[in-house]
């Protein structure tokens, strides 16, 4: 572009930012399971929809896909927890089996309330 002209771009690129963001690109995610998910009674069931690999640079090893009543959360783990020990026993060794409902409920460890299998 030649010196002393108006890039057109220039107008478009500050709307850009000095107000709204990118949309993000990639698929959507579903919010993390939570302990306010159980609402009051801390405990209700969790139906498993989909089991996958948790990202690389993720806290967790796997993540489960999971709904309770109509909303669908994601729930990762670590396979060091009770929680994934829990699942284990429950559903066996190939997570693609892994889909049905089970019991949760809200523990606390380390002063931190969590989702537990029960």
């Amino acid at each position: 572009m030649p010196k002393g002209l108006p890039n057109p771009n220039a107008k478009a690129a500050t709307k850009a930012r000095s107000g709204s963001l990118p949309h993000p690109e990639g698929g959507s995610f579903n919010p993390f399971l939570k302990p306010e998910a159980l609402g009051r009674k801390g405990h209700g069931t969790l139906t498993i929809l989909d089991v996958r690999d948790a990202p690389p640079d993720s806290f967790s090893e796997i993540v489960i896909e999971c709904s309770i009543g109509k909303k669908v959360y994601d729930w990762g783990m670590k396979f060091s927890s009770g929680n994934y020990r829990r699942l284990f026993e429950r559903f066996g060794a190939n997570p693609k089996k892994w889909k049905g409902s089970i019991e949760v409920g809200i523990k606390e460890y380390a002063g931190k309330k969590y989702v537990a299998a029960e």
